[in-house]
């Protein structure tokens, strides 16, 4: 009796979590799920994701992940649901970054995989009225990274980004533009880094500025560091070298995308003053040859992205 009460609870998920949509979703050609992060376990166990793509084929229509890093699921049982679910619920999975490529690859998945960039990639900046340095860096901090680096100290993770920012001080000698990617990030780093404003001639942007605002700051900038994956994202894209604080397989798969290595990224318990002082080391011993590969990249970008739409409008038609 139990089972069969939670097979039909578990059946009527998809329904009353999206029944709302069904009318859009039977107008529509295709239905995509967007978000970057949803088919992970970084944020929970992603059953509700799961929802939608079962809720639409249940409806007859062509089902996308866009943009997507995926994985990995470590339990037999969680990557027997996933792929189980990404084979028959899913048409199309267009991932955006090489560690998810090839760890579904790995599973099987191989006709159904495409390669896309993430969707900031393509983001035009949107140029702002703002008093800025001749030349500075841009850098980002968040205390999302205390659970990774320091295993939940709050304290010791704010004690390594205030060593880094005087590494950067030291280092370079511009000033640094504190950009916050969301609001928790410029709460973080007002209370915990404001008494070094004016001792490393540090900016910290006000919390009002969009993506594509934030976009244009940071393609003004020399050199980027950040935690947040879409601020690296505005980095790559507009050619600025970046160094990455890493904690999932997006970043790695990020990296090894864009640069072709993990040599200007340090992830998790690897991030410390010492490490950003060899990085920057590194980058700016390559400097010139760091941004004509990005501008590289972003030609390639455009490729990929004409092959991507070639590809849905397959499923559309």
């Amino acid at each position: 009796m139990y089972q069969s009460a939670l097979r039909c609870a578990t059946s009527l998920i998809p329904q009353m979590l999206y029944g709302q949509y069904k009318k859009l979703i039977e107008e529509s050609d295709v239905v995509l799920s967007l978000g970057g992060d949803n088919y992970s376990l970084d944020y929970g166990n992603p059953e509700r994701f799961l929802a939608i793509g079962r809720y639409v084929k249940s409806l007859g229509k062509p089902f996308v992940i866009w943009g997507a890093s995926i994985g990995p699921f470590n339990r037999r049982t969680e990557s027997r649901m996933m792929m189980e679910h990404f084979r028959h619920d899913v048409d199309l999975i267009c991932v955006r970054e090489r560690e998810s490529l090839d760890y579904l690859r790995s599973n099987g998945l191989n006709d159904k995989l495409v390669l896309m960039m993430d969707s900031a990639f393509s983001m035009a900046p949107e140029s702002v009225s703002l008093s800025l340095p001749a030349r500075y860096l841009a850098a980002n901090f968040s205390s999302l990274m205390a659970k990774f680096v320091t295993g939940g100290d709050l304290s010791e993770w704010i004690k390594i980004c205030r060593e880094m920012c005087k590494v950067l001080h030291e280092k370079m000698n511009l000033p640094i533009v504190l950009v916050p990617h969301v609001d928790s990030d410029w709460d973080f780093m007002n209370e915990n880094l404001r008494d070094l404003f004016r001792e490393y001639n540090i900016n910290l942007l006000r919390k009002s500025y969009n993506a594509a605002q934030l976009k244009w700051i940071i393609s003004k900038s020399e050199l980027l560091i950040a935690c947040r994956t879409h601020a690296t994202i505005a980095g790559f894209s507009s050619s600025v070298p970046t160094i990455s604080l890493g904690y999932s397989i997006k970043a790695k798969g990020l990296n090894h995308l864009v640069y072709g290595h993990e040599k200007y990224m340090l992830y998790k318990d690897k991030i410390a003053a010492d490490g950003l002082d060899k990085c920057v080391d590194s980058v700016l011993d390559h400097f010139d040859d760091v941004r004509e590969s990005l501008k590289k990249f972003n030609i390639y970008v455009s490729e990929k992205n004409e092959e991507l739409l070639n590809g849905i409008r397959k499923l559309c038609s």
